[in-house]
């Protein structure tokens, strides 16, 4: 569906899936290159799940598909017109919208489309920061806004470019069913908020001066709308972490459930059965808009009962990875110095 061979983009997240994009407009196709470098390729890769994002004009789909689609719009400032068909390895999105879409689109149904799809393969897209620590990934598992990108930064200030290695900074691929679990990178630009400016180490002297002035515009913003707008800077990896280096593929060492309260306490060993129903809760709120976005637009050759075996499939990934290394809570206080967890955590990991 519509789109020329030069405007396509293809990348593997290998070995798990990989993602197709043809894009008529070239901010959308920048927006997904700077997002997904890393794992940029120059082809295709058969038999592993995909998800393919045609975002064309209307008028450029076929009949079928423009009668199958729906309108979405999000607080006021992004619409998109939108359609999602099944395949036999993948699943097949057809949109077209604003600017402001673009970023949605990426996040709410290309992300959790390869979430949905990998449930189905045995493999976990775990909201989590990660960080390889001499050879092994430790998972940072927390809701958005607790401390999970700042207290990787910390770990990575800390441990330094000869022991800490780069994994994921929002979302990592796990591997639980393996013996032992195994992670793998999902390399994304940095999404940022001004109370980073404090709460990382060193990071306004590695941004850029327009990007420190859209962090603070970004959290006025944010404070007046009472948290309604939260739009992030996102800032390479490579940028952000210079002379660090990626590693693709890791040994889960342990797992540490963030969790916000008054002060910094632990990390205390925290029994699997104990998180199992706050991450599994963690996941679906994560995956919130790609339900809403598919309920609305589901065909009819789409399961009818996709969301309950869904969530039993989550479950179960969670389960396995939980039962099978060492878990942790750590309570990570509101303000922001995170310095005393930060202690904390690298104190457990080279235990």
């Amino acid at each position: 569906m519509g789109g020329e061979t030069s405007s396509m983009l293809v990348f593997r997240f290998t070995p798990h899936a990989w993602l197709r994009v043809r894009a008529s407009t070239p901010w959308l196709r920048e927006h997904f290159q700077a997002e997904y470098a890393y794992h940029r390729t120059t082809s295709e890769q058969s038999g592993t799940p995909y998800v393919a994002l045609d975002w064309s004009p209307p008028r450029a789909v076929p009949t079928s598909i423009r009668a199958a689609s729906r309108w979405a719009w999000h607080k006021g400032l992004a619409f998109w017109r939108y359609a999602v068909q099944p395949e036999a390895e993948g699943l097949h999105l057809w949109a077209w919208g604003n600017r402001w879409a673009g970023v949605l689109i990426q996040h709410m149904l290309v992300h959790h489309g390869l979430h949905w799809l990998l449930s189905q393969r045995g493999t976990l897209l775990l909201h989590a920061g990660a960080v390889v620590i001499d050879g092994q990934s430790w998972l940072l598992i927390a809701r958005g806004g607790v401390g999970k990108t700042a207290l990787t930064a910390h770990l990575l200030a800390q441990l330094g470019p000869q022991r800490a290695q780069l994994h994921s900074d929002d979302f990592v691929f796990i591997a639980p069913h393996a013996h032992p679990p195994q992670s793998n990178a999902y390399i994304t630009r940095a999404h940022l908020y001004q109370h980073h400016l404090k709460a990382i180490p060193g990071l306004a002297a590695r941004l850029h001066a327009a990007e420190i002035r859209r962090l603070r515009w970004l959290g006025w913003v944010r404070r007046l709308s009472r948290g309604r707008l939260r739009w992030a800077v996102r800032v390479p990896l490579s940028r952000l972490w210079p002379g660090y280096r990626v590693a693709d593929r890791a040994t889960v060492g342990g797992w540490i459930w963030l969790e916000p309260g008054p002060t910094c306490r632990g990390p205390e060993p925290w029994p699997a059965n104990a998180a199992h129903e706050a991450i599994v809760a963690m996941q679906f709120y994560e995956a919130r808009h790609f339900i809403r976005l598919v309920e609305r637009a589901r065909p009819k050759n789409w399961p009818a009962d996709w969301l309950d075996s869904w969530h039993a499939r989550e479950a179960a990934l969670v389960a396995a990875l939980l039962q099978a290394r060492p878990g942790y809570r750590l309570i990570v206080p509101p303000g922001r110095d995170l310095s005393l967890c930060a202690q904390a955590l690298q104190s457990l990991v080279e235990s």
